[in-house]
């Protein structure tokens, strides 16, 4: 009897105990759950900045192609131009010298008039 008396005076307290541990689980639960989401959200943005990141290497690969293929050519026009040059000078001694020809048998022919 003392014990079912102790039993009756301690059933409210256990069932509110029980009640309070049983909110405090569901308040544990929401804030897992909470926290998996902002888990997945972040691990989201997370991926896709790993797919932005990568798609910049690409592209920064693809800029450092293509200024290379810009070095090359303008190498090539470089020595084109050299080249171009070089024949331009060339061409032009070949003149002077053809001019101080011209020039000699011009005089050679006015004393030869004379």
């Amino acid at each position: 009897r003392e014990l079912e008396a102790m039993s009756q005076r301690e059933l409210p307290e256990l069932r509110r105990r029980v009640a309070e541990l049983e909110v405090s689980r569901d308040e544990l639960t929401d804030q897992r759950d909470d926290a998996t989401k902002k888990l997945m959200k972040a691990l989201e943005r997370t991926e896709f900045i790993k797919e932005d990141m990568e798609e910049m290497r690409q592209k920064k690969e693809s800029l450092k192609d293509v200024v290379q293929r810009y070095r090359d050519e303008s190498e090539l026009y470089e020595g084109k131009l050299q080249a171009k040059q070089d024949e331009i000078e060339e061409l032009a001694a070949e003149r002077k010298l053809s001019d101080a020809r011209w020039q000699q048998e011009l005089v050679k022919r006015e004393k030869q008039a004379e």
